[in-house]
């Protein structure tokens, strides 16, 4: 039975794969293959132009699968035919919207990662709520039908509204009253979670770390510049 070649298997979209470049390299020094996951978000076309330039670093990729969008249910049936070629050794998400499918996939398939648990709790505010209540603020998970009425007292104010499964801090509003909590609350997406928080003081910072079989090999604070919109 022949035998198949080892690759990685990473997951992510073109500006996040150029910023990345050593990876891909290192991978195929080692004499792995580089195996690519993208997202409709992708422009195949641009893409392909720099795999075609030898002179570019991702003309290293070995193979790239283009699947409708960054979740478990379009990854998986998508990297099927490259789970029956290579023998993938390790998968790894390079950028946010992959976390949960790369996290997932990696579980599954007994290989080093977060865990399927921890890479879905990452992926949405709501149960990162549920997982440390002792560390998060005040907060409700409004359902569509209800958002139009959704009231908030006087004394809540200001307060934060969020659609808990996007990226990038994207959609998230900061509300100073209830005409504004409504006209956020309209905005998010009727099959998305919306949440109302209350709205921390001071600022932002967040905690990176390396992790390999449980110990920490390097860890960093970083204060952040907050993206928070306000209307």
């Amino acid at each position: 039975m022949a035998q198949h070649p080892p690759a990685v298997l990473f997951m992510g979209d073109l500006v996040v794969l150029a910023r990345q470049a050593r990876l891909f390299t290192e991978t195929r020094r080692r004499g792995l293959a580089a195996l690519v996951v993208v997202s409709a978000q992708t422009d195949m076309e641009l893409l392909e132009e720099a795999r075609a330039d030898r002179t570019h670093p991702l003309s290293v990729l070995t193979e790239v699968v283009q699947v409708p969008e960054a979740s478990v249910g379009s990854v998986t049936p998508a990297v099927q035919p490259l789970l029956r070629r290579y023998d993938v050794q390790g998968v790894m998400s390079v950028g946010e919207p992959f976390v949960e499918p790369a996290g997932v996939l990696a579980d599954t398939l007994g290989l080093p990662g977060a865990g399927a648990k921890a890479a879905s709790v990452c992926r949405n505010k709501l149960l990162q709520r549920f997982a440390v209540p002792e560390f998060s603020p005040h907060f409700e998970a409004v359902p569509a039908k209800q958002r139009s009425d959704f009231r908030l007292p006087e004394e809540q104010f200001p307060a934060v509204v969020k659609p808990a499964g996007r990226f990038y801090s994207s959609g998230v509003r900061s509300v100073s009253n209830q005409d504004e909590l409504v006209t956020a609350l309209s905005a998010i997406e009727e099959h998305e979670i919306a949440l109302v928080e209350a709205r921390a003081r001071g600022r932002e910072f967040s905690v990176e770390a390396l992790v390999q079989g449980g110990a920490v090999i390097w860890s960093g604070v970083n204060a952040k510049e907050l993206s928070l919109i306000h209307i």
